[in-house]
């Protein structure tokens, strides 16, 4: 087909193709599905502050989340900038299917709270606040904005992402810097970030190859999560799609060289290792680190992994959520909490406590010594006459449960005549049957272990047999 015409009414409802017009495109309508299981979150703030200093916390199930940093002062010098760094680790994902990633990134900025949250009105120039949002490793967002000083939230424009993630298990990392405001006052002001991340599933795409809807994309796509349906994009291998600036890129740890003259691209190592990217020009200095990684102060342009990750190879995995520093996914160095967890060995749950996927380890039931669940123990305190059974801790063979008046439940024991017994140490559940005890009504007409037919007590409340009663 050949048009030629400056009318562009003639335009209207023209369809162009290569091969053919598929009508099955228009009668491809995807279903979306958000996606909020997140298997795992590991926060890093860097340099690592107390808790009341510098702290990333989820606001909700929606992946809403909150970044504070307290300012610097007089008496509690910090550093003079601000970063934080949160890895969400997806759950639920079907590679090869698309996904479209909208991220929203606010200053929050209140001049008339105590404290003060954002930056001092009094500041000669708005600080440039800088984020990246990388997905499997792979920066695909890498902006800056300006704080604002008034009352107003500031939010910049994050367009959406389209991605065809190629795991089950993804990551999504977002990183924020911004320098740190220092005061005088006694009170400081925090710095507060806010963000909000929604994973969205297409049930399917347009693939233009196959000209038909396809549940999956070929693997080394990207889509274009602009048109309805979303649609496949193909890269050639070693490149990814990059939704946001519309082209195929290199992989993480790579830089592109494109050819004079063919004009493809083609993709090559850094050399410095842990890079996200670097250049042609020095491909021994990294421009950005990968995920988990910073810049060492002491080599310029190369990366170390950060706190809370180890490297493997020419990436940094996030250590298990019970060490702060580690060497390998199993030994800690460090651990991530001192008041439920204990070095030795390994940062395991102290007794009472058990792992509950956090960094501090929650309480067991009081009755269990052990646990590993709040009611499901595994071992009991056999100092306080508790024995386990089916993963409770019981009173032992002997003992019967009191609750006491604080509410409090203790084991007392039982009259010696029973093996065990209930609610009071006479009410006998069981009798010793070597002891020719068997139960029965006693004098005062409650149920006990009495001596059994043709034996009597003696003085010493002994069963002995009737003939010998003289003896």
């Amino acid at each position: 087909m050949l048009l030629n015409t400056n009318n562009v009414n003639f335009l209207q409802n023209v369809r162009v193709s290569a091969d053919r017009y598929n009508s099955l495109l228009d009668a491809c309508t995807a279903t979306t599905t958000n996606i909020l299981t997140i298997s795992s979150k590991v926060y890093t703030i860097v340099p690592p502050l107390n808790i009341n200093q510098q702290n990333i916390y989820e606001t909700s199930s929606a992946l809403d989340f909150n970044y504070d940093g307290h300012a610097s002062t007089t008496a509690v010098p910090l550093s003079d900038k601000v970063s934080f760094t949160n890895t969400l680790t997806l759950a639920g994902i079907v590679p090869g299917m698309a996904y479209r990633i909208s991220n929203t990134l606010r200053q929050f900025q209140d001049n008339i709270g105590n404290p003060f949250l954002g930056y001092p009105t009094t500041l000669s120039a708005a600080p440039k606040i800088e984020y990246t949002i990388s997905l499997q490793g792979n920066i695909i967002i890498n902006n800056a904005f300006d704080a604002v000083l008034a009352n107003p939230t500031n939010s910049p424009t994050i367009p959406d992402i389209g991605y065809i993630f190629t795991v089950a298990n993804p990551t999504i990392v977002i990183t924020i810097n911004a320098p740190r405001p220092t005061e005088t006052t006694a009170t400081p002001r925090i710095l507060r970030f806010i963000t909000s991340t929604v994973v969205t599933q297409f049930s399917q795409a347009y693939d233009p190859i196959l000209d038909c809807c396809v549940r999956t994309c070929p693997p080394n796509s990207g889509v274009n999560v602009a048109s309805s349906p979303p649609s496949c994009l193909s890269c050639s291998s070693g490149l990814i799609y990059n939704s946001v600036i519309r082209q195929c890129q290199c992989q993480v740890g790579f830089y592109s060289v494109v050819q004079s003259v063919t004009g493809t691209t083609q993709c090559y190592p850094c050399q410095a290792p842990l890079c996200q990217s670097c250049t042609q020009l020095n491909t021994f200095v990294c421009n950005a680190c990968v995920t988990g990684a910073a810049p060492t102060n002491n080599d310029l342009g190369a990366c170390a992994c950060t706190n809370g990750f180890y490297r493997t190879g020419a990436s940094c995995t996030a250590c298990p959520v019970k060490c702060a520093t580690c060497q390998t996914a199993g030994v800690c160095i460090t651990c991530s909490d001192t008041t439920t967890r204990t070095a030795s060995p390994n940062c395991n749950c102290l007794d009472g406590f058990f792992e509950s996927g956090s960094a501090v380890c929650s309480r067991c039931s009081s009755l269990c010594k052990t646990c590993n669940a709040a009611t499901t123990c595994t071992s009991c305190f056999a100092e306080r006459n508790r024995a386990l059974q089916n993963g409770q801790c019981v009173c032992a063979l002997g003992f019967y449960q009191v609750v006491n008046p604080d509410g409090s439940l203790t084991c007392a024991p039982c009259h010696p005549s029973c093996t065990s017994c209930s609610l009071l140490p006479t009410l006998c559940n069981n009798c010793d049957g070597a002891s020719n005890r068997v139960l029965g009504i006693d004098s005062n007409n409650q149920q006990a272990c009495v001596c059994r037919t043709g034996f009597i007590e003696n003085a010493n409340r002994q069963c002995i047999q009737a003939t010998c009663a003289g003896s």
